[in-house]
């Protein structure tokens, strides 16, 4: 029995020229008639772009600028007990690469945007990195946001501190207008309450009022002044206010109202006839009597009692020269008279010059 002979394979140079025939055919197709098929295929991206252009659904890349960063829940962050003392002084605004719906594609801009820094994700103290989250404001009109230049913010974060009975200080410069005197003032409030980095909030010992008595009226009458104030360490070194909150009875203090009289002046002098009590010792007298000051200041509502012909004011208590043989000095106290609501000093410096009635009358003699 005889098998069938195998048919004998084609060789390599057939099949090479059946593969030339074919690329052959193929390029004479499409250079047949090129003219019309390059017009069909410049007409159909044309249509293809118009139908595109058409569907307003469709999502489109832009680029928004400048979109700015907003911090949020401060508060929690505080009910937390914690409070950010860096990172947030120079936030820069932030570009996003957005999708958005070709009918909306020219009018999209920041304000159609969101960035969030959300403190409420802070949980501890120290250096803490936060992510930011972007977001269109309405996600049917403007889209999705696919890509943001800034993906987190390093912020610095402390244990937040509160304290209460921060005593408030006048601290005058300067001096009130010549004729008129100022009344101690009354602060409104008088103590204040602050809070913010635990270590600012501890080095506070005193709110400061800085208190220019020459900007005051040279008037007399009340008059009550809105003042700045500085917090002051234990050193008297002004405290950073940047992250530390002033209130009084929860409501945020911009300033401190003082309120005080301003009186008139007048100068009104020494009785030196009533200084002295008792006599020197037997050959010896009184040559001298020098008192300081010889005028005293006193302001009061109503100067009219001050202002009479020949009105002096006598100290409450005189210098002994009682048996003395020699000088003698001393301080005599003056009281404040009843209708008056300042006096200028309550001490007056005597000095009584003694000396033997010879000496005395020879250095009489003498001038």
């Amino acid at each position: 029995m005889m098998n069938n002979p195998a048919p004998a394979p084609k060789n390599t140079r057939e099949k090479k020229f059946d593969l030339w025939q074919l690329l052959k055919r193929l390029l004479r197709r499409i250079t047949n008639r090129w003219g019309w098929k390059l017009t069909s295929l410049v007409l159909a991206i044309f249509l293809w772009g118009g139908l595109i252009s058409q569907d307003t659904s469709l999502p489109r890349d832009k680029t928004i600028d400048q979109v700015r960063i907003n911090v949020t829940n401060e508060a929690v962050l505080r009910q937390n007990g914690l409070i950010v003392v860096s990172g947030l002084e120079n936030l820069p605004a932030v570009k996003l690469r957005v999708s958005v719906p070709q009918k909306n594609y020219s009018t999209v801009t920041a304000a159609n945007y969101t960035v969030r820094l959300d403190l409420s994700q802070i949980k501890s103290a120290g250096t803490q990195k936060v992510p930011l989250v972007a977001a269109p404001v309405s996600a049917s009109l403007y889209g999705t946001v696919t890509d943001v230049s800034l993906d987190e913010v390093t912020l610095v974060v402390e244990e937040y501190a509160l304290r209460s009975r921060i005593p408030v200080q006048a601290e005058f410069v300067n001096e009130m207008a010549d004729g008129f005197y100022a009344a101690p003032p009354v602060m409104n409030p008088s103590t204040v309450e602050i809070s913010g980095p635990e270590t600012l909030v501890n080095s506070v010992a005193r709110c400061v009022v800085k208190y220019d008595l020459a900007k005051l009226p040279a008037q007399a009458g009340a008059v009550r002044t809105s003042l700045p104030f500085i917090l002051q360490d234990y050193d008297g070194n002004e405290v950073d206010m940047a992250h530390i909150s002033v209130t009084s009875q929860t409501v945020t203090l911009k300033d401190i109202l003082a309120e005080q009289q301003v009186y008139p002046l007048v100068s009104v002098p020494v009785d030196t006839s009533a200084l002295l009590t008792g006599q020197p010792a037997p050959g010896y007298q009184v040559t001298d009597v020098k008192v300081v000051p010889d005028h005293v200041w006193i302001a009061a509502q109503d100067l009219s009692p001050f202002l009479e012909e020949g009105i002096v004011i006598q100290p409450y208590t005189r210098l002994s020269v009682n048996d003395r043989t020699s000088s003698v000095s001393g301080t005599l106290s003056l009281r404040k008279p009843g209708t008056a609501a300042y006096i200028s000093t309550y001490d007056l410096q005597i000095s009584a010059t003694i000396e033997p009635i010879e000496s005395a009358a020879q250095h009489q003699a003498g001038e």
